[in-house]
């Protein structure tokens, strides 16, 4: 399998495949090498998902049903609070606040887990090298794997309490990427950065529990902030890729074109950031775990 020694597979380690640079100086004999070298780091990657996802749900009795059950009850304790107890005058409110809860536990769970994927795998990087980007990817994919769940459990929720499908649905592909690269992005910039200053991972905890109460997870923006005040929220991706899943799944309506397109721009930005800070500090981590 990819050239990945089995003694390795066995110690559930994964080394990179080993692969040289074409003598030949034809652009052909480098474009194929890129193109191996990629389809080695992608093949790695996705192992690497599949196995984690397979070693978590190993601690677990009832396994995979255990990626059901957790939002299922997530879901049903948010609706037993805020639509039976409390009795909330606002209209949809339940299927408001999951829809921005189910995205926002995307969101932070990557941030989280991926904030400290590199100074985790602090094993695995003193023995083998691997590109450090390697690290934040895995936490990005399987998280999304698990927010795939999440969201279909939610359709089905919203299905049965009125909420069908829309043409609007066709955006979901869009608001989905946008949300993976702000994810990813963010991830992977602090987990480049928190080798450096393990005490950020403090930090990062508490912004994103303040991340979440002000991201319009419980009030609608649009009735809640005054005018002058909008500009400002909006900057917050997420703000505004969690009204934009609302407007899809229970307005039926086209997500804001321009509020995307920016969520997508940050997203790229982080990226970016990430991959120039992984790649300079690529050989200093090994020095410093």
């Amino acid at each position: 399998m990819l050239g990945i020694p089995e003694r390795a597979l066995r110690n559930g380690m994964v080394l990179p495949p080993v692969t040289e640079r074409p003598r030949t100086q034809g652009r052909s004999g480098l474009d194929r090498w890129t193109m191996l070298t990629l389809y080695g780091w992608w093949s790695l990657v996705f192992y690497r998902v599949f196995a984690d996802l397979a070693s978590e749900v190993r601690r677990y009795y009832i396994s995979y049903l255990w990626w059901v059950f957790e939002p299922v009850l997530n879901m049903a304790v948010l609706y037993l609070v805020f639509g039976i107890f409390m009795n909330r005058d606002t209209p949809n409110f339940v299927q408001f606040l999951l829809v921005g809860v189910s995205v926002w536990k995307w969101f932070g769970s990557t941030v989280a887990n991926g904030s400290n994927s590199i100074i985790n795998s602090k094993g695995i990087v003193l023995q083998a090298y691997l590109p450090k980007s390697f690290f934040p990817m895995v936490v990005a994919l399987t998280d999304y794997f698990k927010f795939l769940i999440v969201l279909g459990l939610l359709l089905l929720f919203l299905w049965a309490t009125g909420f069908p499908p829309t043409r609007a649905y066709l955006a979901l592909p869009a608001l989905m990427a946008a949300q993976f690269l702000v994810c990813y992005g963010l991830a992977a910039v602090l987990a480049a950065v928190v080798p450096f200053v393990p005490d950020m991972r403090f930090l990062v905890a508490t912004a994103l529990q303040v991340g979440f109460f002000v991201s319009g997870i419980f009030f609608d923006i649009r009735t809640v902030l005054l005018p002058k005040h909008m500009l400002v929220f909006h900057l917050n991706p997420m703000a505004t890729l969690i009204a934009g899943y609302r407007s899809v799944l229970i307005e039926g309506a086209w997500p804001d074109a321009q509020a995307l397109a920016f969520a997508a721009a940050v997203g790229l930005v982080l990226c970016l950031v990430a991959a120039l800070l992984l790649a300079r500090l690529d050989r200093v981590y090994p020095r410093i775990l």
